[in-house]
């Protein structure tokens, strides 16, 4: 597996709240988009990634099969809200502060899969983009019960409101599933600062052009998210089974 990443502070915002983490011994990508005022939001996306990553770094082993696996990333994904909610605790400023998570561990051809919020994972195979993920949001809820379109709900003044995320009022339930990749394959982790500004079309469009050159695509993704208004902070990352 080859892997890039990119995070951005885009257009409008002042500050970047996201933050990603790459461990390539332990397989392990990580998208983090924080939210909260006085600084909360980069605090608890900054958490988030280095307690997951500290806490699967301890005992994530090369002979850890599937299951163990998958226990281990509720573990860190707990242990990284239990310390969010302690910073949290601390500082009265801070007590709103949350981050959506989405991270991926890579080991062979299969990808162990954790998320809570808007944060999204998607595979491309045979030319395709495969979504992975589904949003904790108000505005996926109201796609599902169909009370809005999935076009709709990009201009939604709703479409910020997370249903799920790490830290704040105690641990939301985390999302793991396990899916299988092949090589020539890609896997996209990204924070919603690139889907809501970018159809998915797109994404795939600039992917495939990027071939394998995987800082091209990152870049182009960012550059194009930025293109079309950077509304928000922009982080991808994109690996290649090579």
């Amino acid at each position: 597996m080859r892997v890039a990443s990119m995070t951005h502070v885009g257009r409008v915002r002042k500050t970047n709240e996201d933050c990603v983490k790459v461990e390539p011994a332990l397989g392990l990508l990580v998208v983090a988009d924080g939210m909260g005022g006085h600084s909360g939001g980069e605090i608890a996306s900054g958490l988030a990634v280095e307690i997951i990553a500290a806490h699967l770094g301890e005992r994530l082993t090369a002979e850890a099969d599937s299951a163990q696996v998958t226990r281990l990333i509720g573990e860190a994904v707990e242990r990284a809200g239990e310390v969010i909610r302690l910073r949290a605790a601390e500082d009265a400023r801070l007590r709103e502060m949350g981050t959506t998570l989405v991270l991926a561990v890579c080991r062979g051809s299969e990808i162990h899969l954790g998320h809570l919020g808007d944060s999204r994972a998607y595979l491309v195979q045979e030319g395709a983009l495969r979504r992975l993920t589904r949003d904790h949001s108000l505005v996926s809820d109201m796609i599902e019960s169909g009370e809005l379109t999935p076009r709709r709900a990009l201009r939604h003044p709703l479409r910020n409101v997370i249903t799920r995320s790490l830290g704040g009022r105690g641990l939301a339930k985390l999302d793991q599933q396990s899916v299988t990749w092949k090589p020539g394959e890609y896997l996209l982790l990204c924070s919603d600062g690139l889907t809501s500004m970018v159809e998915e079309e797109d994404l795939l469009k600039v992917i495939l052009r990027g071939g394998e050159n995987l800082e091209r695509i990152c870049r182009a993704l960012v550059e194009l998210a930025n293109a079309k208004g950077g509304r928000d902070n922009i982080s991808v990352i994109v690996a290649y089974h090579g």
